[in-house]
């Protein structure tokens, strides 16, 4: 089971916030935070439930965090710097500056990946999560008619009435989420 860390602790933080205040919208400071205390804790460790031809799921555990400084080594012992100096790569703390630019780059290249119509599956890293994955679909050309709310102050009750226009909606791409729930939450009677 992944340890509790710092960029844990931030995630429960966020969470905690969002719950408080209610707004659920769109926060570039704290994805550029969690991006940053994610890049700066190298112990943070993933578990992810894969699932088994039916029996009880295996669990995986990775450090992408490890794994990303990792993955910058070569590069650095290709400039030439020394074995000693690429393995302080391991410690280094990464900038606000350095976090911005890798929070840019999952978020295009997510949406890149959509757009050529591949579905991306995030990872179940919990074992009460269903199997989440976004498309990009498209959704065609719409007409429709929309109501208006109104209220009877006689009766107290609302009705839908029509308000006379015509909304058109062009063909758009738009994202699609689907949940599939995987076969350890399920309990098949009979």
């Amino acid at each position: 089971m992944a340890k509790k860390d710092k960029y844990t602790e931030l995630c429960s933080e966020i969470a905690e916030k969002v719950k408080k205040n209610g707004s659920k919208s769109y926060s570039k400071t704290d994805m550029v935070s969690m991006a940053q205390m994610l890049l700066n804790t190298p112990e943070h460790e993933v578990d992810t439930y894969v699932k088994n031809d039916g029996k009880a799921p295996t669990v995986v555990t990775t450090n992408p965090v490890k794994d990303y400084r990792d993955s910058l080594k070569p590069m650095l012992k290709s400039f030439g710097v020394d074995s000693a100096e690429v393995e302080k790569i391991n410690d280094m703390p990464f900038t606000k500056k350095h976090a911005e630019a890798v929070s840019e780059l999952s978020t295009v290249l997510t949406k890149d990946y959509t757009k050529t119509g591949r579905k991306l599956v995030f990872p179940i890293n919990d074992k009460g999560e269903s199997q989440m994955s976004v498309s990009q679909v498209t959704v065609e050309k719409k007409t429709s008619e929309p109501n208006k709310i109104v209220h009877d102050e006689a009766t107290g009750k609302y009705s839908l009435v029509p308000t006379g226009k015509t909304v058109t909606t062009k063909e758009h791409a738009a994202m699609k989420a689907t949940n599939k729930v995987p076969y350890w939450l399920k309990d098949i009677q009979g």
